[in-house]
Protein backbone atom coordinates (compact mmCIF):
# COMPACT_ATOMS: atom_id res chain seq x y z
CA UNK A 1 0.00 0.00 0.00
CA UNK A 2 2.72 2.53 0.99
CA UNK A 3 4.55 2.00 -2.32
CA UNK A 4 1.30 2.67 -4.52
CA UNK A 5 0.42 5.97 -2.06
CA UNK A 6 4.45 6.93 -3.13
CA UNK A 7 4.04 7.07 -6.49
CA UNK A 8 0.76 8.32 -6.62
CA UNK A 9 2.59 11.35 -4.57
CA UNK A 10 5.51 11.61 -7.13
CA UNK A 11 2.76 11.88 -9.67
CA UNK A 12 1.06 14.63 -7.55
CA UNK A 13 4.13 15.97 -7.42
CA UNK A 14 5.23 16.32 -11.01
CA UNK A 15 1.73 17.44 -12.39
CA UNK A 16 1.97 20.30 -9.70
CA UNK A 17 5.91 21.24 -10.82
CA UNK A 18 4.20 21.69 -14.41
CA UNK A 19 1.01 23.32 -13.12
CA UNK A 20 3.77 25.22 -11.04
CA UNK A 21 6.03 26.78 -13.76
CA UNK A 22 2.56 28.55 -15.15
CA UNK A 23 1.90 32.69 -13.60
CA UNK A 24 -0.28 35.15 -13.77
CA UNK A 25 -1.76 38.00 -11.95
CA UNK A 26 -4.78 36.70 -11.73
CA UNK A 27 -3.49 32.88 -10.58
CA UNK A 28 -2.57 32.12 -6.52
CA UNK A 29 1.48 30.97 -7.53
CA UNK A 30 3.11 27.95 -6.22
CA UNK A 31 5.69 28.89 -4.30
CA UNK A 32 7.04 25.14 -3.35
CA UNK A 33 6.25 21.81 -3.29
CA UNK A 34 7.83 18.37 -2.29
CA UNK A 35 7.81 15.28 -0.08
CA UNK A 36 7.66 15.37 3.54
CA UNK A 37 7.89 12.42 5.84
CA UNK A 38 6.59 12.42 9.29
CA UNK A 39 8.17 11.43 12.51
CA UNK A 40 7.11 7.89 12.70
CA UNK A 41 5.63 7.42 9.31
CA UNK A 42 7.46 5.92 6.78
CA UNK A 43 4.63 7.47 4.09
CA UNK A 44 5.60 10.35 2.02
CA UNK A 45 3.39 13.21 1.60
CA UNK A 46 3.21 15.81 -0.62
CA UNK A 47 3.86 19.29 0.43
CA UNK A 48 2.03 22.63 -1.56
CA UNK A 49 2.74 26.03 -0.64
CA UNK A 50 1.25 28.79 -2.13
CA UNK A 51 1.61 33.05 -2.63
CA UNK A 52 -0.07 34.45 0.34
CA UNK A 53 -3.03 36.90 -0.93
CA UNK A 54 -5.32 38.92 1.28
CA UNK A 55 -8.79 38.12 0.31
CA UNK A 56 -11.59 35.99 0.79
CA UNK A 57 -13.07 33.09 -1.35
CA UNK A 58 -15.94 33.84 -3.40
CA UNK A 59 -17.69 31.28 -1.24
CA UNK A 60 -17.32 33.40 2.26
CA UNK A 61 -17.11 36.75 0.18
CA UNK A 62 -20.29 39.07 0.85
CA UNK A 63 -20.90 38.87 -3.16
CA UNK A 64 -22.21 35.43 -2.69
CA UNK A 65 -24.69 36.56 -0.02
CA UNK A 66 -26.55 38.89 -1.86
CA UNK A 67 -30.02 38.90 -1.87
CA UNK A 68 -30.60 41.02 -4.92
CA UNK A 69 -34.38 41.42 -4.65
CA UNK A 70 -33.59 43.30 -1.92
CA UNK A 71 -30.69 45.23 -3.00
CA UNK A 72 -31.44 49.11 -3.56
CA UNK A 73 -31.20 50.46 -6.86
CA UNK A 74 -28.53 52.91 -5.44
CA UNK A 75 -26.59 49.96 -4.65
CA UNK A 76 -26.68 47.56 -7.32
CA UNK A 77 -24.67 49.52 -9.80
CA UNK A 78 -21.73 49.48 -7.12
CA UNK A 79 -22.60 45.21 -6.39
CA UNK A 80 -22.82 44.59 -9.75
CA UNK A 81 -19.44 46.54 -10.82
CA UNK A 82 -17.55 43.94 -8.37
CA UNK A 83 -19.48 40.93 -9.20
CA UNK A 84 -18.57 41.82 -13.07
CA UNK A 85 -15.27 42.63 -12.02
CA UNK A 86 -14.43 39.33 -10.05
CA UNK A 87 -16.01 37.44 -13.04
CA UNK A 88 -13.46 39.10 -15.38
CA UNK A 89 -10.57 38.49 -13.41
CA UNK A 90 -11.31 34.91 -13.01
CA UNK A 91 -12.10 34.90 -16.60
CA UNK A 92 -8.45 36.17 -17.19
CA UNK A 93 -6.89 33.65 -14.86
CA UNK A 94 -9.24 30.78 -16.84
CA UNK A 95 -7.09 32.41 -20.09
CA UNK A 96 -3.70 32.27 -18.59
CA UNK A 97 -3.95 28.95 -17.62
CA UNK A 98 -5.57 27.90 -20.95
CA UNK A 99 -2.66 29.63 -22.96
CA UNK A 100 -0.37 27.16 -20.74
CA UNK A 101 -2.43 24.33 -22.01
CA UNK A 102 -3.74 23.38 -18.43
CA UNK A 103 -7.27 23.15 -16.82
CA UNK A 104 -8.51 23.76 -13.86
CA UNK A 105 -11.00 21.84 -14.09
CA UNK A 106 -12.25 22.69 -9.99
CA UNK A 107 -13.85 26.06 -10.73
CA UNK A 108 -15.97 26.90 -7.84
CA UNK A 109 -16.91 29.65 -5.51
CA UNK A 110 -14.27 28.46 -2.75
CA UNK A 111 -11.25 28.12 -5.31
CA UNK A 112 -11.92 32.26 -6.64
CA UNK A 113 -10.33 34.23 -4.20
CA UNK A 114 -11.96 37.90 -3.94
CA UNK A 115 -9.17 41.34 -3.79
CA UNK A 116 -10.50 44.12 -1.97
CA UNK A 117 -8.56 47.54 -1.12
CA UNK A 118 -9.18 49.35 2.07
CA UNK A 119 -12.34 50.66 1.24
CA UNK A 120 -13.36 47.06 0.58
CA UNK A 121 -13.89 47.58 -3.06
CA UNK A 122 -13.26 45.09 -5.62
CA UNK A 123 -10.11 45.44 -6.63
CA UNK A 124 -9.62 42.04 -8.22
CA UNK A 125 -9.78 38.26 -8.03
CA UNK A 126 -7.28 35.08 -8.65
CA UNK A 127 -7.92 31.55 -9.15
CA UNK A 128 -6.72 29.27 -6.65
CA UNK A 129 -5.92 25.32 -6.79
CA UNK A 130 -5.14 25.98 -10.82
CA UNK A 131 -4.46 22.93 -12.41
CA UNK A 132 -4.71 21.17 -9.30
CA UNK A 133 -8.40 19.63 -10.53
CA UNK A 134 -7.10 17.45 -13.46
CA UNK A 135 -5.15 15.48 -11.29
CA UNK A 136 -7.74 14.52 -8.92
CA UNK A 137 -8.81 11.04 -9.76
CA UNK A 138 -11.70 10.26 -10.67
CA UNK A 139 -14.15 13.74 -10.32
CA UNK A 140 -12.85 13.51 -6.51
CA UNK A 141 -12.16 16.75 -5.20
CA UNK A 142 -14.47 18.58 -7.19
CA UNK A 143 -17.67 20.14 -7.28
CA UNK A 144 -20.49 18.50 -9.14
CA UNK A 145 -22.71 21.39 -9.27
CA UNK A 146 -20.05 23.31 -11.30
CA UNK A 147 -18.98 20.35 -13.63
CA UNK A 148 -19.73 20.67 -17.22
CA UNK A 149 -21.91 18.15 -18.70
CA UNK A 150 -18.99 16.15 -20.40
CA UNK A 151 -16.65 16.49 -16.82
CA UNK A 152 -19.56 15.14 -15.41
CA UNK A 153 -20.04 12.14 -17.98
CA UNK A 154 -16.65 11.14 -18.10
CA UNK A 155 -15.61 12.45 -21.55
CA UNK A 156 -13.11 14.20 -22.57
CA UNK A 157 -13.08 18.01 -21.15
CA UNK A 158 -11.37 20.62 -22.62
CA UNK A 159 -11.18 24.80 -21.73
CA UNK A 160 -14.44 25.24 -22.45
CA UNK A 161 -15.45 23.07 -19.44
CA UNK A 162 -13.78 25.65 -17.32
CA UNK A 163 -15.77 28.29 -19.23
CA UNK A 164 -18.93 26.68 -18.30
CA UNK A 165 -17.88 25.93 -14.85
CA UNK A 166 -17.32 29.68 -14.07
CA UNK A 167 -20.48 30.30 -16.08
CA UNK A 168 -22.28 28.76 -13.79
CA UNK A 169 -20.56 30.81 -10.86
CA UNK A 170 -21.25 33.77 -12.31
CA UNK A 171 -24.94 32.66 -12.97
CA UNK A 172 -25.07 32.05 -9.01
Amino acid sequence: VFAREDAIAHDVLESIARIGSVSGANLVSIIDHGLVSLPNDTRLLPFLALEFCEGRALARDPLARVNWSEVSPEDAGSLCADALEVIQHAFAGLQQLHQAKYQHLDIKPSNILVLRNSERRVTGAKLVDAGLGSIARDGEHTAVLYQSPEQLSGAQTSAASDVFALGVVAYE
